[in-house]
């Protein structure tokens, strides 16, 4: 299988996708995806007995993955990719395209790891991906109300239209009533515009 097939692959997180398109919970593929990898490792993120996390790419675009040691898996996938906008949004973007085994005890509290104390100290922003799931909808929420509750600045980008709608208030219930105002999830291909964004410097 090559590289770009598996690539090709992988596409979680604002239109419905099928899960079944990451295809990495089938075994057999999760270790050819991991073993395509292994040899493009340029940085080892965190380095435990029982699990890896690591690095490809430029820092312009690659993987940051999770790596199971005993399984030889990956539990954790995260495809990265910077971009500039332009003038409307004059800051480089990190779009990150993720995957995780739920069932991993060792995913477990990853997700924070890598965004909060790897991504957003490493680049200036994180975007959403144009292609997300329920699952992966709920995951950019959940972020989003994370990072608002950590001081970092939050907003939702119209990338058609070249647009940004900042979250300009404070306050639990101003930040709630502020979300559930933005119209960022559904079948529609429109959604795919709509993308969340967090800026890395609180």
């Amino acid at each position: 299988m090559r590289f770009w097939e598996i690539q090709e692959g992988l596409n979680e997180s604002p239109q419905y996708v099928d899960p079944t398109t990451f295809r990495l919970d089938d075994l057999e593929f999760n270790r050819k995806f991991v073993n395509n990898l292994l040899p493009k490792v340029k940085e080892i993120i965190e380095d435990t007995p029982d699990y890896q996390v690591l690095k490809t790419g430029d820092g312009i675009s690659g993987w940051i993955f999770l790596y199971n040691i005993e399984r030889k898996t990956a539990d954790y996938v995260i495809q990265y990719r910077t971009k500039a906008w332009g003038k409307w949004l004059p800051i480089t973007v990190t779009q990150c395209v993720l995957w995780r085994n739920p069932t991993s005890l060792f995913a477990r509290g990853i997700t924070n790891k890598i965004f909060f104390n790897y991504l957003l100290k490493t680049y200036p922003a994180i975007m959403s991906d144009k292609l997300q799931t329920a699952n992966g909808h709920d995951f950019w929420t959940v972020r989003m109300t994370e990072a608002q509750a950590a001081g970092f600045k939050v907003g939702v980008a119209d990338v058609k239209h070249r647009k940004m709608n900042w979250f300009e208030g404070s306050g639990a219930n101003n930040y709630a009533e502020w979300m559930s105002n933005q119209d960022t999830f559904g079948e529609a291909d429109k959604y795919q515009d709509i993308r969340y964004v967090i800026l890395g410097q609180p």
